[in-house]
Parts: structure tokens; C-alpha cells; sequence
């Protein structure tokens, strides 16, 4: 069991997982000997401090190659853009003294490339996403409220970056959007279909 940030990012949602490697981290402090709630996943090396107990795991993961939904150029000559893409995630835990989660953070780097299933045509792209979920009812992960910042960058070589989806998203218990800001070009294709938002990218791609 792994613990990967679930909600569907653009381009980069569910994925076929081709590797996968789980290696704990080892810090300092002191064997838990209390009953943790919830459970972390058994990736997660614990340790007990003063505060409480402070879990932290590693995940390394490659996906693809696969659609991604982005359809480039029009007619007869519109493609699938699909990807490939790596990705390791670096998370923590923190428990309070009487076992109960209050906060759990996750970092996700990520890299990859788009590339045109007809030509071969590829463009790259990183990725960085902080998610840190603090729990109003401490135990009770369906009382968190998510902050989320982070970056997302598409690279041609030569031309140097051509999207950006970047900023800060807070959502609400019930996953709704209590804040949300920064330039989010994929956001507005997948969501309100706006295709100028990649039109760059598909271009790129090879897309007339």
C-alpha cells in the first residue's frame, strides 16, 4: 500500500505504474510503541518524539506510456498527445501524543514528456507539487483541509518554457476550492475546454 495523491491532475492523472519502489527513511527518535490513528501505510518508518510520533516514507513510481486526453490539431490531422512520466513522492506524517494524525504532508517531483504517437515528436516537462493536508478532528483524515502549491513546467528545447501551471490551491473538507490562484493553462483546457490554453504545446507537437 503507497499513499499517492489521488485527485486527477491535468495530464498527469491516473497512470498504468510500470515500476515502483517503497524505501523507508530512517531519522532519529525513539520505537513507537502506541497504536497510531490512522495507520500509516507500511511504507512509513516511525519514530516517538516530544510532540508525538513523526512518520516519513519514500515512493518512486514510472508510468506510461499512455493518452493523456490532450487532443491536438483538428480533422484528419488531429492526434492523442501521449506521456511518460517518473515520479518519487516524499512523505510525512505527524501524530500528536495520544496517537492521532493531525497533519500529513506529501511531495511529489515529477518529470516526463508528451510526444506525438505519429511522429515521434517529444517535449519534456517537471513537476513539483507540496500537498499538506491539516486535520480539524485530529484521527479523522476526513477533516483535513488541503493547501496546495506547486509548479508545472513544458520545455521545448530551443525555445525554452511554452506552459505554466503554477500557484496556490486551499481546498474545503468536502474537496471544494476555498482559494485558488496563479496561471493554471491546463486547468481552463480540461475544465472549460479553452484550446488556446495548449495551443503552444501542440504545436510543439507537430500539431497544423
Amino acid at each position: 500500500m503507497y499513499e499517492l495523491w489521488t485527485k486527477p491532475r491535468p495530464l498527469l492523472a491516473a497512470a498504468m505504474i510500470v515500476g515502483l519502489a517503497l524505501v523507508p527513511s530512517a531519522f532519529a527518535g525513539q520505537p513507537v510503541i502506541q497504536t497510531l490513528t490512522p495507520a500509516p501505510p507500511s511504507f512509513y518508518a516511525c519514530m516517538a518524539v516530544g510532540s508525538g510520533t513523526i512518520c516519513h516514507g519514500t515512493i518512486s513510481e514510472s508510468s506510461g506510456p499512455e493518452e493523456t486526453g490532450l487532443v491536438c490539431g483538428s480533422g484528419a490531422d488531429a492526434f492523442n498527445a501521449w506521456e511518460t512520466s517518473s515520479l518519487v513522492e516524499r512523505a510525512a506524517r505527524y501524530y500528536d501524543r495520544d496517537g492521532n494524525l493531525t497533519k500529513r504532508v506529501l511531495r511529489n517531483d515529477s518529470a516526463g514528456e508528451f510526444f506525438n504517437p505519429i511522429t515521434g515528436a517529444t517535449v519534456p516537462w517537471t513537476q513539483y507539487e507540496i500537498h499538506t493536508s491539516v486535520l480539524a478532528i485530529p484521527g479523522d483524515l476526513s477533516s483535513r483541509t488541503v493547501t496546495i502549491v506547486g509548479e508545472f513546467v513544458i520545455t521545448v528545447p530551443h525555445l525554452g518554457a511554452v506552459e505554466l501551471e503554477a500557484g496556490r490551491v486551499i481546498e474545503a473538507v468536502d474537496g471544494t476550492d476555498l482559494f485558488r490562484a496563479g496561471p493554471q493553462d491546463f486547468t481552463d483546457y480540461y475544465s472549460n475546454g479553452d484550446t488556446s490554453a495548449v495551443a503552444k504545446l501542440c504545436g510543439a507537437l507537430g500539431a497544423t
